[in-house]
């Protein structure tokens, strides 16, 4: 570096004079390479006004003259210009770069003539703009009070001893804790704020805050509690000596009502449903602690189902009693105990089966029914069979006794030759009465026919009837007597072609003149859907299909003309879609 000196005797000065002390103002402001721009001197924001000063904006020192009637925020820019000097050579060319700078309430949007790139700025608000301590000092060293009010400092700080923060610690990545081989981590992941500790190859163990979960506590990843404003959720059981809910109690085995200090205290099980109301039914099951139901409620049937053995005991009379829906003076009162097999279906039941009337019915419809006392089977106080009481159907013994002491009288018995001779025999026939009597006689008595009319008369099997339509009037009159179509009137068979396949998933079938087909088609946007095959007749005339189905949000259209055999698209919005497809025409 060299240095301007003079001595008496008058002194040149030089071109590398001008150079020297140049460079080594440049020298000295080499200092300030890779700080922000920042104010030197001055520049004192008072109300509106700020005072002038010194500025280092863009690796230059620039004067700044001040300014009033400002509104905050404003900005210092750097304003770069050239000035023009005669030469020896006659000519005016650049002879110094000018470096100023100017203030405004936003930077210029156009590049600066000298270095070709947006002005760089300083900026200023009500309070002022970064000082050089805080551009300068504040980038290598920590200061005791900064300018900007904060100081961001590159690198690891190592403190030795303990550390006394008066205000809060702000930290925009995470806060972390070591002890040993332990760690504690406090940090933001995204929306949620996460707490951690982890010792050596132990577990994570880690708390999440957020807005939308609210607190979640985890064991490595997976979660083990969560709570927010609505509920607690636990992923894993609950152990405690005892536990309570409401007016619910936990305590060992026992499950008991201990807030309601009067006999009306009880346990609801599933007598709420989803969210608290009563819009879906709910099932309750009890198992036996291996895998199986013992008893089974049915919300939506209003059904129980008991799996093993019910045993009733204890000091009322009743062990089991079935409420009817109505009062007993009602005909319509049912209940029943009733019995199925392994498939539901009923095979006998006990009780009061019919809405007609109040008869208590017993049924079995497997096999009879045995009812079996010690000595005998008391049933009163009457008995009947089929609805018809046995008192009116067969002959009582006190009665039967009554009219034989009437009638079995000593003088009135017969004897074998007698009877034989006053009564007929059953062996013997209707001839034992002919005696004496014409046949045709007896006959008109019984409103009988002989045989020799029931050959004249009555047709034979053999003929088919061929023996009573001697014409076509009477075998018309014989199909119209049965219900029977004569010949000629009825119509033929139907033509009927049975379900063919035209292609995968979609078949046709025409009997006589309708043709139905049916299956599923897969969309396809243009062309031939399909072709009917040539044994089933094409439509007479133009016939079309169209769909919009929940799983295909577009339309879909296609359609047959008249006596053609291909389906073809007519319009389409989407295709590649699998839907069911119908279509009847007759020809």
């Amino acid at each position: 570096m060299k240095e301007f000196a003079a001595q008496t005797g008058g002194r040149y000065t030089y071109i590398d004079d001008v150079l020297n002390l140049q460079n080594l103002a440049l020298a000295f402001a080499s200092v300030f390479d890779g700080c922000d721009n920042f104010i030197v001197k001055g520049c004192k924001v008072s109300g509106a006004s700020i005072s002038e000063g010194y500025v280092y904006i863009n690796g230059k020192l620039r004067y700044f003259s001040g300014a009033s009637n400002r509104s905050w925020p404003q900005y210092i820019y750097e304003t770069n210009s050239t000035e023009s000097v005669a030469y020896e050579n006659g000519t005016d060319k650049v002879g110094r770069n000018v470096y100023g700078c100017a203030i405004a309430d936003k930077v210029p949007a156009v590049n600066d003539p000298l270095t070709n790139e947006i002005p760089q700025y300083i900026l200023i608000s009500g309070s002022g703009g970064t000082q050089m301590k805080d551009a300068l000092f504040g980038k290598y060293a920590l200061i005791l009070n900064s300018a900007a009010g904060t100081q961001d400092v590159n690198g690891v700080v190592n403190f030795t001893g303990s550390v006394n923060v008066a205000g809060a610690i702000v930290s925009k990545s995470r806060a972390t804790i070591q002890s040993g081989n332990a760690a504690g981590q406090m940090y933001y992941d995204g929306d949620n704020f996460v707490v951690q500790s982890k010792i050596g190859a132990g577990a994570a163990y880690k708390i999440v805050l957020s807005n939308d979960n609210g607190f979640v506590f985890y064991v490595d990843n997976d979660i083990l509690l969560s709570a927010n404003s609505q509920f607690i959720s636990l992923k894993k059981p609950v152990v405690a000596d005892s536990g309570k809910f409401g007016n619910i109690k936990t305590t060992g085995n026992n499950i008991y009502n201990d807030g309601v200090s009067t006999d009306s205290g009880a346990i609801y099980i599933n007598h709420l449903g989803y969210d608290g109301g009563n819009s879906y039914f709910r099932d309750t099951y009890i198992g036996n602690g291996k895998g199986s139901v013992i008893v089974g409620v049915n919300g939506k049937n209003s059904s129980v189902g008991i799996n093993g053995q019910l045993s009733v005991s204890g000091p009322a009379l009743a062990g089991l009693t079935l409420k009817g829906s109505y009062v007993k003076t009602n005909n319509a009162l049912q209940k029943i105990i009733s019995w199925t097999d392994s498939e539901s279906s009923q095979i006998g039941y006990i009780g009061y089966n019919s809405a007609a009337n109040k008869i208590f019915e017993i049924y079995n419809g497997l096999a009879n029914i045995s009812i079996t006392g010690l000595e005998a089977v008391n049933l009163g106080p009457a008995i009947m069979e089929n609805g018809v009481l046995l008192s009116s159907k067969y002959a009582q013994k006190a009665i039967i006794e009554a009219e034989l002491k009437e009638y079995a009288k000593t003088n009135e018995v017969y004897t074998t030759i007698d009877a034989d001779n006053t009564f007929a025999k059953l062996s013997g026939g209707l001839s034992q009465f002919a005696a004496g009597t014409t046949k045709s006689v007896l006959r008109s008595q019984i409103d009988a026919v002989s045989i020799d009319d029931v050959l004249k008369k009555a047709p034979e099997l053999s003929k088919c009837l061929s023996d009573m339509a001697s014409t076509e009037e009477a075998k018309k009159k014989i199909c119209s007597n049965i219900g029977a179509t004569y010949g000629g009137d009825f119509q033929p068979k139907m033509k009927d072609s049975g379900w063919m396949m035209i292609k995968t998933d979609l078949y046709v079938r025409q009997i006589g003149n309708v043709v139905c087909i049916q299956g599923y088609v897969t969309t396809i946007h243009s062309d031939v859907v399909f072709s009917i095959p040539n044994t089933i007749d094409p439509p007479a005339y133009a016939v079309a299909f169209s769909t919009v189905t929940s799983s295909y949000t577009g339309l879909w259209r296609c359609h047959i003309n008249a006596n053609s055999r291909n389906c073809t698209v007519d319009y389409c919005n989407n295709h590649g879609v699998k839907i069911p497809f119908s279509l009847t025409y007759m020809v």
